[in-house]
Parts: C-alpha cells; sequence; structure tokens
C-alpha cells in the first residue's frame, strides 16, 4: 500500500469521528497538502464538503474543524 492510500483510509476513519484523531488528521493534511495527488486532493475536498452538508463530521468542534480544513484547501489552490 502506498503512503497516499493509507493517507486516505486515515481520513475516511478520521471524518465523522469524535476524537483527537481528527485534528491529528487535519494537521497532516494540510501540511502535506502539496505532495496529495490531485485526484486524492479532489477525493478529500468532495468528502468534507459532503460530510458537512450532511452535518456528519463529527460533534460540533469537529464540523468546525473540518470546515476551517475545506477553507484552507480551497485558500491553497487560488
Amino acid at each position: 500500500m502506498k503512503q497516499e492510500d493509507l493517507v486516505v483510509c486515515a481520513f475516511r476513519y478520521s471524518l465523522g469521528r469524535c476524537s483527537y484523531v481528527v485534528s491529528e488528521m487535519i494537521d497532516h493534511i494540510l501540511e502535506n497538502w502539496e505532495e496529495i495527488c490531485p485526484a486524492y486532493k479532489k477525493l478529500i475536498k468532495s468528502e468534507i464538503k459532503d460530510a458537512l452538508e450532511r452535518d456528519n463530521c463529527g460533534m460540533k468542534q469537529d464540523c468546525e474543524s473540518w470546515s476551517k480544513c475545506l477553507k484552507a484547501i480551497e485558500k491553497a489552490e487560488e
């Protein structure tokens, strides 16, 4: 399994959790955004948006964190 595949697995595990893993995953995504392949960038953005729209990102503070993550990603891509 490639490193990027592990990142996506960890991302999918953490999205919707009520755990410290949320902040750890967000930090990892943002710190390594430039190294993530375009297909996985698209997937991550899409799944965060979908989870936010469905209010399925964990507790309130987790949803706020994912929302900030999405905004940071979008800003990085400007």
